[in-house]
């Protein structure tokens, strides 16, 4: 669902940071959309974590300018 997402907001033409912690399918989503012409980032980042927040949002910040819109996609299976 995250994937569908952020494909949707980047189709739309939003900068879209990808945060996860599935590095190797973030990043090739992350590069499948910057291929297609997006503005595109991937973060690790573990959402159980505020520390970890505290980290993401910064780098998210310096990567596309200031946060508009956030999509809380986070679950399990």
């Amino acid at each position: 669902m995250g994937a569908a997402h952020s494909r949707a907001l980047a189709r739309e033409g939003a900068a879209v940071a990808i945060a996860d912690l599935a590095g190797e399918p973030g990043e090739a989503l992350a590069g499948e959309l910057r291929d297609a012409g997006s503005d595109v980032s991937y973060h690790r980042l573990d959402v159980t974590e505020a520390s970890a927040w505290a980290a993401v949002v910064p780098a998210v910040e310096r990567a596309h300018g200031p946060i508009s819109v956030l999509v809380n996609n986070a679950g399990v299976q």
